[in-house]
């Protein structure tokens, strides 16, 4: 039987560890099949996370067959171009596979700049992952991206998973959930909390956002029997009294989520569980908002994104008005969620009177949480699109360029990550909001830092200093 190092690593000081739970999903469908033994490594959780892989390599190196697989996402792309290339110096024999956001949205280009990685997995996983240990023909297996000749061959698409109640759930075991931070749910006290996925995808398609293209434009849901019985193993196994549902969106179908705020009342567990998820302004009424607090939904996250309503409506995609937005907060702040409201600035077309406007609208918000974006540029979305036509980017752009305009740095390889988006802004205009966002995140961070009861290194080691609000007219 194979030795299979699944490796999650993540590149930002400024975030707390938390479970890869597609890692867990990944090593429950290789445990299910018995085709080798998984171990997770969460590099996130070691303050010198190279000489942990370092030695958890050693201890694996005068064994064959051994696989390596790591998680990519466009934020980490860099650091696992590194990870890889270490992991072959050390063990020249391994096979190392990778998947992910970033591998499934840009194969070729991760391929061609990371020639350390054997295989790469596009789509789901969990999908591929059997045929690959079964040891098949590589050219016969959907969804991946290979080596052969010295060339690179990019499979078709292996298909969604349309049966999400058919995966085992997430192998928490492997994932060692007791050594994450325990953060309590916005507006409780609740802080044995665990994360869960009950979607994939997003049925709608705005401008910032590569999850319609990640899942080819398809949105498959659990059932809500099926999130009621991981609820109660969490309860029962962990003895968690909060979860963070961490789907793009929870209410993408009413009736799926009527069902499972019964089920949880019926049960019992709203009086034990408080959760958090995310909505769009449009998709939970008055009535539902009431129904899923009485199922113990304590926390809301609500994407707002711009108060100027022809940027929404032409540009976003959000197909949301400012007016709908501020009924729904207003049905939040009565029904006594905590609230967190997400805003962003710079979007194709927008002038300074348009983020003055977003600006205002977020100055009226009564919310718990209202952090400011600039826009950020990602594979897939039409955002990277439109910054290709218009020059911004150049046409044979590579994700792994050393010439990135950003100001975010990974911290493992000092490379800049993600690159931002400038239109119509001026680059004083855009200096000015850069520096005003820094001050509203500092000053968001140090309040969060407060209801924390625990600390991580190099917590504050990015944290902008200047606060001064440099926006005229706001």
């Amino acid at each position: 039987m194979r030795d299979i190092l699944l490796i999650n690593v993540s590149v930002s000081h400024n975030s707390l560890p938390a479970p890869p739970l597609g890692l867990g999903s990944l090593a429950s469908v290789i445990h299910q099949e018995g085709l080798g033994r998984v171990k997770i490594l969460d590099l996130d959780l070691y303050r010198e996370p190279y000489r942990k892989l370092k030695s958890e390599v050693h201890a694996l190196r005068r064994k064959s067959g051994v696989i390596y697989g790591l998680m990519m996402t466009t934020h980490n792309r860099f650091t696992v171009q590194r990870l890889s290339a270490m992991i072959r110096n050390l063990h020249p024999s391994s096979e190392i596979i990778c998947g992910g956001p970033h591998m499934t949205l840009s194969a070729l280009d991760t391929m061609e700049n990371c020639p350390d990685i054997d295989i790469g997995f596009i789509g789901e996983s969990e999908r591929t992952i059997v045929p690959f240990l079964e040891n098949r023909n590589p050219s016969m297996i959907k969804g991946i991206a290979f080596r052969k000749d010295g060339k690179i061959i990019i499979n078709p698409k292996a298909g969604r998973i349309t049966d999400l109640d058919s995966l085992p759930f997430p192998d928490r075991k492997a994932l060692r959930v007791e050594k994450y931070p325990q953060i309590p749910i916005p507006g409780t006290d609740k802080k044995r909390t665990a994360s869960m996925f009950t979607t994939r995808g997003c049925p709608f398609n705005c401008v910032f956002c590569s999850s319609f293209e990640q899942w080819d434009k398809k949105t498959i849901q659990r059932s809500p029997e099926n999130m009621m019985q991981e609820v109660e193993l969490l309860v029962k196994e962990y003895d968690v009294d909060g979860i963070f549902f961490q789907d793009d969106l929870f209410v993408v179908s009413r009736k799926r989520t009527e069902r499972f705020c019964r089920m949880m009342i019926d049960s019992g567990l709203s009086r034990r569980i408080s959760w958090f998820c995310r909505i769009r302004a449009d998709s939970a009424d008055f009535d539902l908002l009431r129904l899923m607090k009485r199922a113990g939904c304590r926390a809301l996250v609500l994407g707002v994104e711009s108060g100027d309503p022809d940027l929404m409506s032409k540009v976003v995609n959000k197909r949301i008005t400012p007016a709908q937005v501020m009924d729904t907060v207003r049905w939040i702040r009565r029904l006594g969620f905590s609230l967190c409201c997400t805003f962003t600035i710079s979007y194709p077309g927008e002038t300074m009177a348009m983020v003055r406007r977003t600006l205002a609208l977020r100055e009226r918000m009564k919310c718990q949480d209202k952090p400011l974006y600039l826009m950020r540029i990602y594979p897939g979305t039409e955002i990277f699109r439109d910054a290709v036509k218009k020059g911004y980017l150049p046409e044979d752009f590579s994700w792994f360029s050393a010439d990135v305009p950003s100001f975010a740095l990974d911290k493992f390889t000092k490379r800049t990550i993600i690159p931002m988006y400038r239109d119509l802004l001026s680059r004083k205009e855009y200096r000015q909001l850069r520096e005003y966002i820094n001050s509203e995140n500092l000053k968001r961070r140090y309040a969060i830092l407060r209801k924390i009861p625990f600390r991580i290194p190099g917590w504050f080691m990015i944290f902008p200093h200047q606060l001064r609000r440099l926006v005229k007219g706001y």
